[in-house]
């Protein structure tokens, strides 16, 4: 909870400078932050670039408890860390200090009951809003999840709340503390509403003519003569002494569409100028790999070109210039956009392009006022919409202040055009005043119904990359305000406008023929104020919201402009992981069936997102590991594995992963699978109900569906203080390269953790409850591998149960409690814990039950041999059956499904075969097995039908090193019957992992020891010794 005012007067510099590595404070940030301290609620508005990040992150840094922060940004949250977060609210007493959520999340009543339980233990230090703009109807981007905000002050009344925005006028402002109910106790209330005046940017605004399309030439022209001012002999060892390029002059150039977007990249890089596109429609790796060459200012990534998809978040301190290629949106757009130019306080440039094209299309959209101003400061125009009333001096910071005269000529020439005095002066007409029956002025726009029906505004729903629909209209049509300049009459069917303290009506423009008024001077016409565009933009924006689509969906790369979901489809796959993939995609590409996949989390599933791949990732680092230890034994002299930088490590290890899910994504679309992010319910074998991000639901009929779904890994809830440990997907998420760490498990996933913390470094616990682990393998891996751990270091607690977990508050740490012996013992000061015991089917909420679809015991879904269910129609397969639970078996019955249930004649009793399934572990050493292991083959055939052959010895790489240097390597052959058939294979050492799967091959086809005999060895390997085993 918040602190007291001494306390945090001694903390805040301390912290400022220790955490954030800043030694002062912007003026007002300390009074900010100290109020947020004192338990207050707070408003701010601020101007971008005034670091209002800041003034919830310190307080967040000082304070004991949770922070919630609610903002339009997404993160890119893996499945992992949600559940990681989960539980970590569920314990009451979070070690988080900051949680950032999204509104939508706020709405759902899972995450309000752990917030619910974190008040009640009295941890729920602080409820902060950013973007909170998007609260009001009366903002430029309004979202009907943030006004349910308002529900952090019904449920938590004495939890401060701080609100932050860059564009609020005062009647946003007034709806934003009533919305949130902070007006009701205005003694607890501080208000900081800064300027939004930033002195550091010269806004221009360039007029171009349609005709000559000079906006391109003006551009270049410019910024090339920036080049060659930077190229002077003055200038250009002074650069090169700072190290940058001539060419670095960071820039964004904005414009409206995806095509213009590539184009004109495409043609600045023509012109040698290193500019690079960016909108939703790129791979993610390509956006990822585009911002981070242009944050580090790379040549040739000096420019992004891109839409307005691009920026919120983004905090990169030397953009020198922003260009708006055309018209944006709204002035608050115009305002934010511009806004990140020249954060690090040097001048920087702000071009706004107009031609009478944009003009025509501002009109046609029903967006904009104009922006022909020869009468007023821009940036006075920007203040008085921000209700100050006392604007600051513009320093010749804007073209009206520089040359006044030449702004009038350039607008002349560039928007000169024969209709114009026509259309101004037809403008005459329609701004007799229209008023009638009194509305009262509060009513949000939203609310002003029209009298006729308006022009509907189509927009573009996506649930994958190829869709595109219209979208029903909203009930209660936006309006626009009364403006001097209409829309030209031959835009318009209807035009429409509302008085400031009038109701809307819609009115039908005059005959053409209408006698027209006395001829006005052009420049009279063309001189409408930069503050009309801020009049106009009042209105709430109806579009999803462009902050949103910045960054992904909650917990999905995909953007929130979905398309609408097809009704029908032949083929519908609930769960993205690799089984539902390659059943899906087979289907669709291969056999034409028409196949639509459900994932409400990450494609790919367990195996790409936190099991098989990341962890052979992190397993290559501990391999490396121990090459540099052992480098020595070989005559090279290297620093040993310390210090290894883990936060790097996994930050290319999570961008990897990234960009995995992208590929997936594509590799649906160009299969022509429809992808939708959302979650799936069973209404009946042929109807799935599907909801949405957005909460949306619908119904989608298929002729047939499949279950993959997969499986959770679980916590023991009967361990007190389980909670404060993670389940195995939750090592991923792991920052810090810890001191300590124990893992609970004797599988193959806690022993491959383990061998991979200990060759990093870390002091390693792994409790398990008997005398080996990776009991389903053989004996001599069993006990080969368990004696192997012990050798090096990993500390195996044999025989034991955890019966308690206990944290220190202060610390973090925590205390391990078991029994082992018999006697009660304790593992203390460990970093994290990692529970490794298990998963379960992810079949919660499906509405399995209500359909009739059969689970077992276990909770497993029941399939025969064919993946069938017990309902026709539904089939299922993976980790959600409980039968071998690897990433290769889910694929291959994925695709025999496919074929069977699509592909010709001859799949019709396509299955998969489950016998004889390879599969490796990389633990330290690697093992590997195929087929029965010495128990299964006893059981089987008897022990005097059986042949064992094995081997064990010390591979060549180990032949060079010491003695306690060198792993061990041990091979067993079972064979069976007079003929000697290969019924299981058994292999511990290096390189066991790549070895197994050439002689698996061989073992499924029935090899025998004859054949293994008759195969000339490969010299010097270890493998040979598989084919002269006597």
């Amino acid at each position: 909870m918040p602190l007291a005012r001494s306390d945090s007067l001694q903390d805040i510099d301390f912290t400022l400078r220790r955490q954030f590595n800043k030694t002062t404070f912007r003026p007002y940030q300390r009074e900010i932050i100290l109020a947020a301290l004192d338990g207050k609620d707070v408003f701010v508005q601020a101007a971008t670039s005034f670091g209002k990040s800041l003034c919830f992150q310190l307080p967040a840094v000082i304070n004991t408890g949770t922070n919630v922060d609610a903002r339009t940004l997404n993160s890119n949250i893996p499945l992992a860390e949600r559940d990681r977060i989960y539980q970590d609210l569920a314990t009451g007493h979070p070690r988080t200090r900051l949680l950032y959520v999204t509104p939508e999340l706020c709405s759902l009543d899972r995450f309000r009951d752990r917030l619910k339980f974190v008040y009640e233990q009295k941890e729920l230090a602080r409820i902060v809003v950013d973007e909170a703009h998007c609260i009001s109807e009366w903002g430029h981007d309004f979202r009907k999840d943030f006004k349910r905000l308002s529900w952090f002050r019904e449920t938590f009344p004495d939890v401060p709340m701080m609100c932050l925005t860059a564009t609020a006028n005062e009647q946003v402002r007034k709806d934003i503390l009533s919305t949130l109910g902070l007006d009701k106790t205005p003694e607890r209330l501080r208000n900081f509403t800064m300027t939004a005046h930033r002195p550091n940017l010269h806004l221009e605004v360039r007029f171009t003519s349609d005709e000559a399309n000079d906006r391109y030439d003006d551009f270049v022209t410019w910024l090339k003569g920036v080049y060659l001012r930077r190229a002077a002999a003055d200038r250009k060892p002074e650069l090169e002494a700072s190290g940058e390029r001539v060419e670095n002059v960071p820039g964004i150039i904005y414009t409206i569409s995806r095509d213009e977007c590539e184009s004109l990249a495409a043609a600045l890089r023509c012109d040698q100028i290193g500019a690079r596109p960016f909108h939703a429609k790129l791979p993610k790796e390509i956006k990822e790999e585009t911002l981070a060459r242009w944050i580090a200012n790379e040549p040739g990534y000096d420019i992004i070109v891109a839409t307005t998809a691009f920026g919120m978040g983004i905090d990169k301190e030397n953009v020198r210039f922003v260009v708006h290629w055309r018209l944006p949106k709204s002035f608050e757009g115009y305002y934010q956009e511009a806004g990140r130019a020249g954060r690090d306080g040097n001048a920087s440039y702000c071009f706004l392009y107009y031609a009478r094209e944009d003009r025509d299309r501002v009109c046609n959209m029903n967006k904009q006022a104009r922006l022909e101003s020869l009468t007023s400061c821009r940036h006075a125009a920007i203040c008085r919409y921000f209700g100050e009333e006392q604007v600051p001096e513009c320093d010749y910071a804007c073209d009206w202040h520089k040359d006044a005269p030449g702004l009038k000529r350039r607008m002349m020439k560039g928007l000169a055009s024969e209709e114009w005095p026509w259309w101004h002066q037809y403008a005459n007409i329609l701004l007799r005043p229209v008023q009638a029956v009194y509305a009262p002025p509060s009513l949000p726009p939203t609310q002003v119904r029209s009298l006729t029906p308006r022009r509907q505004k189509t927009t573009r729903r996506r649930h994958h990359p190829q869709g595109t629909s219209t979208r029903p209209p909203p009930s209660a049509a936006p309006s626009t305000r009364l403006r001097p300049i209409p829309p030209h009459p031959h835009q318009h069917h209807q035009h429409h406008y509302q008085q400031r303290q009038g109701p809307t009506y819609y009115i039908a423009p005059p005959p053409r023929d209408t006698p027209l008024p006395r001829r006005r001077d052009n420049t009279q016409c063309l001189m409408q104020p930069l503050s009309l565009l801020a009049r106009r933009t009042l209105l709430p924006s109806v579009s999803a919201s462009s902050r949103i689509n910045t960054i992904s969906r909650h917990f999905s790369q995909t953007s929130l402009a979905m398309a609408p979901i097809s009704n029908e489809t032949d083929f519908l796959v609930i769960g993205g992981g690799s089984g539902g993939l390659g059943a899906a995609r087979a289907a669709s590409a291969k056999y034409g069936a028409k196949a639509m996949v459900i994932e409400g989390k990450r494609l790919g599933g367990t195996c790409v997102n936190v099991g098989c791949v990341p962890k052979k990732v992190t397993f290559n680092a501990a391999a490396i590991a121990e090459t540099i230890h052992q480098a020595k034994s070989y005559g090279f002299s290297v620093q040993e594995t310390a210090p290894f930088d883990w936060h790097t490590f996994k930050q290319k290890r999570d961008a990897y992963i990234q960009r995995l899910n992208g590929i997936y994504e594509r590799n649906l679309a160009n299969d022509k699978v429809e992808y939708v992010h959302g979650w799936a319910k069973l209404l009946s074998r042929n109807e799935v109900e599907v909801t949405l991000d957005d909460g949306t639901k619908t119904v989608v009929n298929a002729k047939k569906i499949l279950i993959a779904v997969g499986g959770n890994p679980t916590i023991p809830p009967q361990i007190p203080g389980s909670e404060f440990g993670t389940n195995s997907d939750g090592f991923f998420d792991i920052d810090t390269l810890p001191k300590k760490v124990a893992l609970v498990g004797a599988g193959y996933i806690a022993v491959e953790f383990a061998g991979m913390f200990n060759a990093l470094g870390v002091e390693t616990h792994l409790f398990i409850r008997y005398d080996t682990f990776l009991r389903h393998f053989d004996p001599m891996i069993q006990e080969g591998v368990t004696k192997e751990y012990e050798r090096l270091g990993v500390k195996v607690h044999k025989r034991s149960e955890t019966t308690k977990v206990e944290k220190d508050e202060k610390t973090g740490k925590l205390t391990i409690h078991y029994k082992e012996g018999g006697s009660e013992n304790t593992v203390s000061d460990v970093d994290h814990l990692i529970w490794a015991i298990g998963r379960t089917p992810a079949t919660a909420g499906l509405g399995l039950d209500s359909v009739g679809v059969k689970l077992n015991d276990n909770g497993y879904v029941v399939v025969d041999e064919y993946q069938n269910t017990t309902v026709e129609n539904i089939y299922a397969l993976g980790d959600v059956t409980g039968q071998v639970e690897l990433t290769p078996v889910a694929i291959a019955a994925g695709r025999r499904l496919a074929a069977r249930l699509y592909g010709p004649e001859q799949f019709r009793t396509a299955k998969l075969d489950y016998s004889n399934i390879p599969s490796v572990v990389f633990a330290h050493p690697e093992v590997g097995a195929i087929g029965l292991t010495e128990p299964q083959a006893v059981e089987k055939y008897g022990r005097e039908n059986l042949k064992i052959y094995k081997t064990s010895f010390t591979a060549m790489y180990y032949a060079m090193m010491d003695p306690q240097d060198k792993a061990p390597t041990a091979y067993k052959l079972i064979c069976a019957g007079p003929e000697e058939k290969v019924v299981g294979l058994h292999i511990m050492g290096l390189g066991s992992g790549e070895m197994l799967q050439g002689f698996g091959v061989a073992v499924k086809m029935g090899a025998t020891k004859a054949d293994f005999d008759n195969c000339v060895a490969i010299h010097p390997t270890s493998a040979e010794e598989l084919v002269t085993l006597k």
